[in-house]
Parts: C-alpha cells; structure tokens; sequence
C-alpha cells in the first residue's frame, strides 16, 4: 500500500518523515557506512517500509557495494588544467574498473555544497575536490561538507594552509618563485603579472612566490603593475592594454589562459613577443591542445597528479573495504603533499642588457 500517497515515495518524502538529511536516509537505505545513531537508522528504515519506498535499480546496485563511481568536482571545466585533469583521472579510474562523474561548483560555496551533498546521495566511492574560492572564506562548512559524504575525499591543486584533509597539489608559491626568477635573471626590471587571489589570502600563493623574488633581487613590487585575473582567455586579454601603456617589459601570468590572452592582445597591438614584452604562464598545458604553443611556462605534470591522487584513494576504497578502519582517516591522519613544478621555456622571454 502507499498510504494515500498519489506518488512514488523518494528519498526526500523518506528524510522528512524521519526528520534527517537526505544524504543519510540514502546511506541507511543502501546499507552503507553513516555516523547516525541506532535509533535514527531503526527510524529511517521503519519510514521507508511505511511509504511502501522502493529504491530503483541504480540504488540496489549501491546496496551491493556496486557504484565503482568516483567523482571530481572542480570550479570550472573551460579551465584547460581542470580539463586536463579530469581527462588523466578517469584514465586513472578506468585501470581500476571505476568510472569518473566530473561535477562543476563555478568557484561557489554554495553550488559546491550542493553538489556534495548529490554526489553522497549517489553513492560514489570517493570524492576529488578542487575547492571553490568562496570556500576558502568558508573553510569549516566545506570541512562539515567533507566529513558527511562519508567516502574518502582528496583534495586536488588547491589545498587550505590550515591542513585538515588530505591533498596533493604543485607547489604554486615555488612555481611563482621560478617564473619571477627567470624574468629577473633575464634582466627585466619593470614586471606585471595578471594573477588571481585564488587562496583567500590576499595574495594567492603564486603571486607570493613571484613577489618575494621581486623583493629579494631589490626590485620591489609595484602594485600597480598587478591586474587581477579570472584564469580565463578574456582576463588576459583584458589586463594587456594597461600593462602595455605602464611600460612593463615583461608579465607574469597565473595561468596559460590569461598568458594566450595578454599574448593575443600584445600581437593586435602591433607588438611583438618576446622583442617588446617577455610572457612567462603557468600549467604548460597549451600545446597539448595546440594552442599558442611557443609559450614560456611553469609546467605541472598533470599526469603525475592524477596518479598520485588515484594513488591516494584507491588506498582508502580498499581500506574502507577491508572493514579494518574506524572513523575517516582522510581526516584524521590526513597528509598534504606537494609536487615539484619547473620551468619549461618554449621562447616567450627575451634577455635584457643590463
């Protein structure tokens, strides 16, 4: 019977009546691993046979242990380095039998909640995280977040200064240090750059290692010659014309995106690069798509990410498996882990006489 019901009962009629969240009446039903007390699960499972609920074919599958889903969520996937990640990762999955679900949060602690709380309800094994901006001003929600998936979850390229989760990530700061070095040791004395502030620290950590070089070498960093940029081709573009009319000689761009963009705009207006202005980006993904191939930039191995990041949580999937683990190790003995980026010159920094 379905109790005058005049539909289906769902997951959602099930959590009200039993007065938890959804995330938990779905773990309860499909018999896996919830921090809720016997009684709230008694309740949930006595809802379900009440409302008549029966779960579809999808959800019988995670029953049986069977959703071999993992999920990457990342701000944006125009990005080209989150793009390239995803496509490396669900290789990486692939080996091991598991499909990968990329979900986007548009750099929104609100739509990254959101979409946290789908992924739980879907059952996924595991979760690859790429934090929004907004929650670096959110840290303990995003952290509440974390612990209520109740799967392992691994942080990717963006990692908190407080360490709280697991994570794996390039060293950004030195990365910014090795581009500033190179445009300082090639004369360049009048530098810009086009970086965002993508730790919530004022400036991101990037941009940090490319001033204190600047503050070391007895240069100094001029203030005016920061433009903030969105990671995106227009940002770049967009910064060029107002470094051009300062008189930089060179720029810094936090991404290869904005770089592909400075470099666009500094061609149209009758510029050339590197004769008139060196260019240094960072992700040294563009030729692998074939675009503006001939650019200087701080190169991540994305490959070496995705495998080591797999690395990560596959050992958690089989420990979780093997029942000999108590509470979310991801959290509690969690390990940050930084990779070692370098220089890759493609012919975008021209030398200075000094």
């Amino acid at each position: 019977m379905n109790n005058g019901l005049d539909h289906k009962a769902t997951l959602k009629d099930i959590a009200t009546k039993a007065g938890v969240s959804v995330t938990a009446a779905s773990l309860v039903l499909n018999n896996r691993r919830v921090r809720i007390s016997k009684e709230k699960r008694d309740r949930i499972l006595q809802v379900a046979k009440q409302l008549d609920y029966r779960p579809n074919q999808v959800a019988r599958n995670l029953a049986a242990g069977e959703s071999r889903l993992i999920a990457l969520i990342v701000p944006s996937i125009e990005n080209l380095f989150f793009a390239s990640l995803a496509k490396r990762l669900e290789c990486e999955c692939a080996n091991d039998g598991y499909s990968l679900v990329v979900a986007v949060s548009e750099e929104s602690r609100a739509k990254e909640h959101a979409v946290m709380n789908r992924l739980s309800a879907l059952g996924v094994d595991g979760v690859f995280l790429v934090a929004a901006c907004e929650s670096y001003e959110a840290e303990r929600e995003l952290r509440k977040d974390a612990e209520r998936v109740m799967c392992p979850v691994v942080l990717m390229d963006r990692l908190f200064s407080s360490s709280w989760c697991d994570g794996l990530a390039f060293d950004g700061y030195l990365g910014g240090r090795q581009a500033s070095q190179r445009l300082v040791d090639a004369g360049h004395r009048r530098i810009g750059c086009v970086t965002d502030e993508a730790d919530g620290e004022g400036l991101g950590v990037r941009t940090r290692g490319f001033v204190d070089v600047l503050q070391e070498s007895g240069i100094g960093f001029d203030p005016a010659l920061w433009v903030r940029g969105d990671y995106r081709f227009s940002s770049g573009y967009m910064a060029a014309d107002r470094l051009i009319d300062m008189g930089v000689t060179a720029v810094f761009c936090g991404n290869d995106l904005m770089a592909a963009g400075f470099i666009q705009r500094v061609t149209e207006r009758g510029l050339c690069v590197p004769a008139d202005i060196s260019v240094v980006g960072f992700d040294d993904v563009l030729e692998y798509y074939g675009l503006f191939r001939a650019v200087t930039s701080v190169a991540q191995d994305i490959s070496q990410l995705a495998k080591r990041g797999w690395g990560k949580m596959r050992e958690y999937i089989e420990l979780l498996d093997s029942d000999d683990v108590d509470g979310c190790p991801w959290l509690e003995n969690h390990h940050a882990e930084l990779l070692k980026p370098h220089l890759v010159e493609h012919g975008t920094i021209s030398d200075i006489a000094m």
